[in-house]
Parts: C-alpha cells; sequence; structure tokens
C-alpha cells in the first residue's frame, strides 16, 4: 500500500512539473545553464545523498533543476552553488554565472586549488600533523567558504570594518569596558602603543555591547582609549559574538604587526585553537595578571597557558605570577614569560606636598574614632570576609567601602553596621582622602593592584595584604604587610591599624613619602613605556 501511494504521488508530482513548464516563460539563459548541469551533474551521487529524490522517481537532474537547486541541495561534491542575493558574493574567485528561471545563479569548482596545496606540502616539512587525515586526503578536505561562513554566524562583516577605517598595527582584545585595573593596565598598553609607534591601535571589546558599556568615555581610567579605535565585537554578531573561528578570520584578515589578550576568553580560545596560523603573520601576546585555585572558576592564568605558549608569550604585571608560570609551564618546548609591571600616574609636586601637609596635619589631631577606606571591586576574593570580621574587632571605627559590587553587601557577608557603601569612584586620582586614617586592602589573591598604586598618591598610610606584586614594589618602611590566607587574618589587620593609629606624625610622613618614591621608582610612565616598547616592538 505504502509503494502504491508513493507512486501516486510521484506521477502526480511530474504532472505538476510537466504543467509548470508549459506555462513558465521561456528564459534565454536556461539553455547555457542547462548544458553546463547536463555536462556536470552526478546523478549517481545526487540520488545517494538525497534518498527522497531515489524513492519518488523523478529525474535527479530534472528535479534539482525545478527543486533541489532551490533548497540549497547540492549538484554534485564537485561544484558549490549560489542562487539570489548570494551570488553578489561570487564575483571574483573562479565563479560562473549563469540565470536560471530568472533567477541568478553562481558555480565554482570545488576543491583546493593548487598553490593552497603547495602551501600544505611545503608546511607539512615543519609540522607532519598536517598530513594526519593522509597525504592523499588533502585535496578532498572540506571547503569552508569564508563570506557564507560569516553569513550562517551572522556578522555584519561590512558594518564591522566601516568602524575600521585604518588598518591597525596593534590589536588588543579586552572583555569589557569598565572600572577595574585590567581594564586600566590596557587603557595605559594603549597609550604606549602610540609611543612605540604601533598606531593607529583597534581595542576589540569582545564580551560587552557599545549599550552596555554605556558612557565609557567618561571613566578617567579609560581616558587613553578615546583616541583609539574602539569596537564592540559583539555589536556586529547576531549570535552573540563567541565563535572564535570567526573572529580569527577577521583579525587575519586584518594582519596586525601584533595582537594582545587581555581577560578575554574568546581571545585566549582564539590563541589556543587557531595560534599556529595566526602567528604567522601577527607576533602574539597573552596577559595573565593573578594566579590563585580559590578564585572563582578556574581563572585564564591556570587554564590557557598550556594551549597559548606555543604560540604567545605570557605577559604578567609581577614577578610572582611569572615565576608560577615558569615553574608550570616550563618544560614547554617554547616558552615565552614577560614581566611588564603596571603603569601609575604620579601626584604632581604641588598635589602631592599639599596631600602631605594635610596628612600630618590630620596625623596630629587626637581622636579615639578612625576612619578607614576600602577601594576595590566588591566581591568575596577581595577578602570581604576578613573585611567584616575586621569592622566587628574595632566596632567604634567606621569603614567606607568604594566600588562596584557584585551583590547587595549582606549577600556578600558585609553585615557589621560600621561598613558603609559610598558608591563608584569614577576618579581616583581626584579624590579627597585626606580625613581617613589609613587605606586597607584585604584581597585574598592578586597580580599588582592599581588601586594600591594609585593610593600611593595619597599620602594615606596602607595596610596591605600581601598578595601578587605588592612586596615587589613596597617594603617595611613604606606599608604594613598582613598575610591573608591565615583563620588569623582579621586579627592582624587589626593590629596592624592599631600601629598605624599610633604611630606619630613624623613617621606617618616617613612612611607615606617612602611608598610615593617606591611607586614612582618601579611604576612610572615613562619606565612603562618604555618597557612596553622593548616587549611588543621585538622581532
Amino acid at each position: 500500500m505504502g509503494g502504491l501511494i508513493l507512486t501516486s504521488l510521484a506521477r502526480r508530482l511530474k504532472a505538476g512539473v510537466n504543467a509548470l513548464r508549459r506555462r513558465a516563460p521561456a528564459d534565454p539563459d536556461d539553455d547555457a545553464f542547462k548544458k553546463f548541469v547536463a555536462d556536470n551533474f552526478d546523478r549517481t551521487d545526487y540520488l545517494a545523498r538525497h534518498p527522497d529524490v531515489a524513492r519518488s522517481g523523478l529525474d535527479p537532474m530534472r528535479h534539482w533543476l525545478d527543486f533541489g537547486i532551490f533548497e540549497g541541495r547540492a549538484m554534485s561534491r564537485a561544484f558549490q552553488v549560489r542562487t539570489g542575493s548570494a551570488v553578489s558574493r561570487g564575483k571574483a574567485g573562479g565563479w560562473q554565472t549563469f540565470t536560471h528561471r530568472r533567477v541568478a545563479v553562481a558555480v565554482k569548482a570545488s576543491g583546493l586549488p593548487d598553490r593552497v596545496l603547495a602551501q600544505i606540502a611545503e608546511q607539512s616539512r615543519l609540522d607532519a600533523a598536517i598530513l594526519a587525515p593522509g597525504a592523499n586526503a588533502i585535496q578532498a578536505l572540506p571547503e569552508v567558504d569564508f563570506s557564507d561562513m560569516v553569513a550562517r554566524k551572522g556578522l555584519d562583516l561590512a558594518d564591522l570594518l566601516t568602524e575600521i577605517p585604518e588598518r591597525p598595527r596593534a590589536v588588543l582584545l579586552m572583555p569589557f569596558l569598565g572600572v577595574g585595573g585590567s581594564e586600566k593596565f590596557a587603557a595605559n598598553l594603549v597609550e604606549a602603543f602610540q609611543t612605540a609607534g604601533l598606531s593607529p591601535a583597534l581595542v576589540l571589546v569582545t564580551d560587552q555591547s557599545s549599550a552596555a558599556a554605556g558612557n565609557w568615555r567618561s571613566l578617567s581610567i579609560l581616558a587613553p582609549l578615546r583616541n583609539a579605535q574602539v569596537v564592540f565585537w559583539r555589536d556586529h554578531c547576531q549570535s552573540g559574538g563567541g565563535d572564535a573561528s570567526l573572529l580569527v578570520r577577521v583579525i587575519q584578515g586584518l594582519a596586525p604587526q601584533i595582537v594582545v589578550v587581555i581577560n578575554s576568553r574568546i581571545g585566549l580560545d582564539m590563541v589556543a585553537r587557531h595560534g599556529r596560523g595566526l602567528s604567522q603573520c601577527s607576533n602574539l601576546f597573552c596577559m595573565f595578571f593573578g594566579l590563585s585555585p580559590r578564585a572563582l572558576g578556574a581563572p585564564y592564568g591556570w587554564r590557557f597557558p598550556r594551549t597559548t605558549l606555543p604560540f604567545a608569550t605570557a605577559v604578567t604585571d609581577n614577578g610572582h605570577t611569572a615565576r608560577i608560570l615558569q615553574g608550570l609551564f616550563h618544560r614547554l618546548p617554547r616558552q615565552n614569560i614577560a614581566v611588564l609591571p603596571a603603569m601609575a600616574e604620579p601626584a604632581g609636586t604641588d598635589i602631592w606636598e599639599e596631600r602631605l601637609v594635610a596628612r600630618v596635619r590630620h596625623a596630629s589631631r587626637t581622636s579615639t574614632k578612625r576612619r578607614w577606606v576600602w577601594i576595590s571591586r566588591i566581591e568575596p576574593f577581595k577578602g570581604l570576609a576578613i573585611l567584616n570580621q575586621l569592622a566587628k574587632l574595632r566596632g567604634h571605627d567606621e569603614f567606607d567601602l568604594f566600588g562596584p559590587p557584585s551583590a547587595d553587601l549582606p549577600a556578600l557577608g558585609l553585615i557589621q553596621p560600621n561598613i558603609c557603601y559610598r558608591g563608584v569612584l569614577d576618579d581616583v586620582s581626584a579624590a579627597d582622602f585626606s580625613e581617613y586614617d589609613g587605606f586597607v586592602f584585604t584581597s585574598l589573591f592578586e597580580g599588582m593592584p592599581n588601586i594600591v598604586l594609585e593610593m600611593a598618591q595619597h599620602a594615606i598610610p596602607m595596610a596591605l595584604a600581601r598578595v601578587g606584586g605588592l612586596d615587589e614594589t613596597f617594603d617595611s618602611d613604606s606599608v604594613l604587610f598582613v598575610e591573608p590566607d591565615t583563620p588569623s587574618a582579621a586579627e592582624a589587620f587589626a593590629a596592624a591599624l592599631d600601629k598605624i593609629s599610633l604611630l606619630p606624625p613624623d613617621r606617618i610622613e616617613r612612611m607615606v613619602t617612602t611608598a610615593y618614591q617606591q611607586t614612582y621608582d618601579r611604576h612610572a610612565p615613562e619606565a612603562f613605556r618604555h618597557n612596553a616598547a622593548r616587549l611588543f616592538t621585538r622581532s
């Protein structure tokens, strides 16, 4: 019964097709296209790949001309076919154009060109894994058309390129534009690129839309980016922009001299997956600021260096992280690890003198109630449990918090009544901290926290968790260090604040002046730009 039904349907379909043919106006271009199809159509392959056509009993070539071509079915494994608006992408590169049923058609032979096969053979001398499928199978490898892939992935390539009027010499990939240490480092790096002759620079924001970034230009720490080309990848990708295979093709097309990835997952994934090819035209660098197994999730510094180091130099802002990376990955055949200390913009001489006078005046006062300032992203691994316990131990003191919170303070465990959230500081360098007794930094792990370098410009005593590269810049004469990874960390911080409270004004003056000088010695803008130029322009 099923066979009779199929036979009946096939006959009706044939009759309908014949009626359409009789009614369809003649198309003079049809003859040229029909001849091309007749010479190249693979009947056996078409029926094998489309069993529904085989069951229908229709002539396979006739079915393809009437239906298959418009359904996206291939006429043969040996040819690619485009129809309609897609033909506009086939004006060059071996495409032949026809008209069929008054619809534009473009046809191109599949298979890799001889020059590409020769390149593959040459590359196989350096990397035998290229021939893993078998040397004779290379010619039959599947071919992916970039413009088709772009369309499928939802990338508006033309719109993207309108935002890149000049070919960049440096491309920097970062996930967000906001308030944070990595964002500040990236902004300073773009400024250093200009000094080193690596301009124009393109900043590709990978995880954020322009709408989500808001008025990022108003943030003082991002000021150097205002003169760069800034493009939001997700604004141009309907699929969300998480495809590294698409991103790498855009970067390869731009062919910059250097590519730097800072905390961008898709950027790191791109280097890990496609670094071999990408490194042929660009020098690659991946930033890793800090490493700790206690972070929320697996930090990028643990996840990616093993797969990025064969193709990219790992750059960190502190020697502590560099030593960990060297210890973990020293056995890799190619292992380049560099340290680029962060930049700190020093307070001007007049401003510093005013702040120092205000600090000595404040230290000369007698008061039983102390005020402390805490500034950072308000997240658990910033030592919030230590801060809450510290506020409990010093119940008569006030602790003012500044920074973007990841949740409500009670949800983060900050429940002491003497902890007060004061919002986000758009410009730390312009703020007035003269009425605070000291700066408290409780973070559990870091690379080289920029906020500490910034606070050293405010002539304020600092009690710091000994994390990351802080003890590479400061010593016991300039700050009070506390070990954060101990059960008694809160008590140790309380003791440090007691000590600061008891220091005489002249000792406070020497302490903050030493911190200011040590910051300048290691993190001055001139040193940062010189070190960046040496790192990124070396051959």
